[in-house]
C-alpha cells in the first residue's frame, strides 16, 4: 500500500482529481484467471475501463475483447486486436453500426431484426457471413431487453433457414454480474452449456464458439467473502471437457470488472471545508461527476435488497475505502461532498479521516472499473479527472506522456 500512496501523492502534485491504475495488480488478476480457466478464452469487458494503457496491458497478456458499442470495437482494433478477437454484443445496433463494424469484429445479433439487417449487408456484399446470436434462455429469472428469447428463437427455424447469406455459428448468454457464490455461478455456466447443445442442433452443426458471459464477482465490502475461483474453475474444466467432446469450438468467458476494479483508485483534492450544525463537510474536486458509484450508494440505498438490479451503478454498501494518502493522526467524522450545484453531489456520509485539511488529497478504492467510464463528467462543465497508470517499474504514466 505504501507504493500506491506514494503514487497517489505524486499524481496529486499535478492534478486535483485523477484515477490511478496499477499495472501489477491488473497483470496478476489476469494471470489468476488464465490459470483458473485454461480451457477458456478470456474476453475483457471494455466498458469497465477503456483507458488505452489498461487495454494494452490486457491485450498484451492474450485477453480478447467484449465490445458493447461500435466505438469500443474500433478502439480495440486500434489497440492491436484482430477481427476474430473482438466480439461485438449490444442491444439496438443500428444498420450503420453493423456496416462499420462488419470487417472489424465478430458480430453478435441481439434480435431477429438484427439478423435481417446482417442478411441485408451480406447480400449487398455478396458474402457468406458467420455471426453469433445472443439468447435469453428459458432458465432466466425474468424478461429482459437483451437477446432473443429461447422459445422465440426455436420457433423461428423457418426464418433462420431463409437467411441464405448468414451462418449462425455461436451463442452469447449473459445473465449474471458480480457473483460471489461459486455453486450458483457454476450451475449457471452448466445451464449455458446445455443451451449450447440445443442451439447446435437448431443451427445444424457444432458451434464455433459459446460465450458464457461473466459473473465473476469481487468482494467490495469487508464483510463479503471472495468468490471461490478454484471451485468455479473445477466446474468449468469438467464442462469444457463435455463441450469439446461435442466439437464445440472456442469457449469464451467475460472478465467483467475482475481484472481492473481493485487495481484502481480515485483521488480528488479537498477544495474547502465547512461546518454546519455540528457536521464537517469536505468539499472536493469532482465527486459524482468524477466517480459516480460512491454517490450512487448514498442515493439508492433501497436497492440494497436487490443489488443485481442496479449493476453497475451500485453493488453494495461499504464498497469503498476513503483515506488520505500519507496522513495519520486523530480521526474526525466527516461528510464528503463536491463542487456541483446539486444536493445529490455527495460521496460519503459519516466516515472517519485523520484531521483533513484544505489541500489534502482524498483517495477512494475500487475505482478501476465502471468509474471514469460511468461518471457524468460533462455535468456542470467541470474539468474531468485525469487517468494515470502506475507501471511495473514504479513510473507514473498517462495517455499523453510520462510524469516525472
Amino acid at each position: 500500500m505504501e507504493r500506491i500512496e506514494a503514487a497517489l501523492l505524486a499524481g496529486g502534485q499535478r492534478y486535483d482529481s485523477f484515477y490511478l491504475y496499477d499495472q501489477c495488480i491488473i497483470q496478476q488478476r489476469i494471470e489468476e484467471l488464465q490459470k483458473t480457466f485454461p480451457q477458456y478464452q478470456l474476453l475483457y469487458s471494455v466498458k469497465a475501463n477503456c483507458f488505452g494503457p489498461v487495454l494494452n496491458i490486457l491485450f498484451d497478456q492474450g485477453v480478447w475483447a467484449d465490445a458493447a458499442s461500435l466505438r469500443e470495437v474500433l478502439l480495440c482494433h486500434q489497440h492491436g486486436l484482430g477481427p476474430q478477437q473482438i466480439y461485438y454484443s449490444a442491444p439496438a445496433k443500428r444498420l450503420s453500426d453493423l456496416e462499420k463494424a462488419w470487417d472489424n469484429c465478430i458480430i453478435i445479433a441481439d434480435s431477429l431484426h438484427e439478423l435481417e439487417l446482417l442478411e441485408e449487408i451480406a447480400a449487398k456484399r455478396c458474402q457468406q457471413a458467420k455471426v453469433g446470436i445472443r439468447v435469453h434462455p428459458q432458465f432466466a429469472p425474468a424478461p429482459s431487453k437483451f437477446g432473443v428469447e429461447e422459445q422465440q428463437l426455436f420457433a423461428s427455424k423457418g426464418f433462420l433457414n431463409r437467411l441464405s447469406h448468414l451462418q449462425l455459428v455461436g451463442i452469447h448468454v449473459h445473465l449474471r454480474s458480480q457473483q460471489l457464490e461459486a455453486d450458483g455461478l457454476s450451475h449457471y455456466y452448466q445451464q449455458v452449456g446445455e443451451l449450447a447443445q440445443r442451439c447446435a442442433h437448431l443451427f445444424g452443426g457444432p458451434l464455433e464458439f459459446v460465450n458464457f458471459g461473466g459473473g465473476l464477482g469481487i468482494n467490495y465490502a469487508p464483510n463479503q467473502t471472495p468468490l471461490d475461483l478454484e471451485a468455479v474453475g473445477a466446474a468449468c474444466a469438467a464442462l469444457a471437457e463435455q463441450l469439446h467432446a461435442q466439437k464445440v469450438g472456442k469457449l469464451l468467458l467475460e472478465t467483467g470488472r475482475f481484472p481492473v476494479c481493485q487495481a484502481g483508485w480515485y483521488a480528488a483534492r479537498i477544495i474547502d471545508i465547512k461546518e454546519c450544525r455540528g457536521e464537517k463537510f469536505l468539499l472536493v474536486q469532482n465527486t459524482l461527476n468524477g466517480f459516480l458509484r460512491p454517490s450512487m450508494a448514498l442515493l439508492v440505498e433501497g436497492w440494497s435488497q436487490n443489488p443485481a438490479a442496479a449493476e453497475p451503478l451500485y453493488t453494495c454498501q461499504d464498497a469503498f475505502r476513503f483515506f488520505l494518502p500519507g496522513k495519520e493522526g486523530p480521526l474526525e467524522r466527516v461528510q464528503v461532498a463536491g463542487n456541483l450545484c446539486t444536493a445529490a453531489d455527495q460521496m460519503a456520509r459519516d466516515i472517519l479521516l485523520p484531521s483533513p485539511k484544505i489541500g489534502d488529497l482524498l483517495a477512494v478504492s475500487n475505482a478501476g472499473s465502471y468509474a471514469y467510464t460511468l461518471s457524468p463528467q460533462l455535468f456542470a462543465g467541470q474539468q474531468p479527472p485525469a487517468q494515470l497508470l502506475l507501471r511495473e517499474d514504479g513510473a507514473l504514466g498517462m495517455d499523453l506522456g510520462i510524469l516525472a
